[in-house]
């Protein structure tokens, strides 16, 4: 270890020319969900048809009918999704205890439009609807 010098700045080279555009996403679906009306947010959705709330802290939410043979199999979801807190929208963001769950297709959802996905969403282990989230069916 030298003593009593300083270290000289790094010599920053020239930038080079930005590269082609990536492929577009792959996601079938995606939606952000504002959790007190509820509804989507449009520029964040694709995919979705509906969304809707029949209890507490409960959402249903539809895909386009196009999506649906891609994503369910007889009433059952055939891929894996992703549901997140969308901290952004939700009241106190800050509270550790927010969480939320994705099930396909269940009885809490009406069966009219048949193949929704059921985003749930808790505080602190209990139903709210104050929730916002985003659900992400690749």
């Amino acid at each position: 270890m030298l003593r009593g010098r300083r270290a000289r700045p790094a010599h920053r080279g020239a930038q080079s020319p930005q590269g082609p555009q990536g492929p577009v996403g792959t996601a079938l679906a995606y939606a952000q969900v504002n959790a007190g009306t509820p509804s989507f947010v449009a520029a964040r959705t694709s995919g979705f048809s509906a969304v809707t709330r029949p209890a507490g802290g409960r959402y249903c939410l539809a895909l386009d009918g196009a999506l649906v043979g891609q994503a369910f199999s007889g009433g059952n979801p055939t891929r894996p999704t992703v549901a997140s807190v969308e901290y952004g929208n939700t009241t106190n963001p800050g509270d550790p205890t927010l969480n939320v769950e994705v099930r396909g297709d269940s009885g809490d959802c009406p069966p009219n439009p048949p193949n929704t996905f059921e985003v749930l969403t808790f505080r602190n282990g209990v139903f709210t609807n104050d929730v916002s989230f985003t659900l992400i069916v690749p």
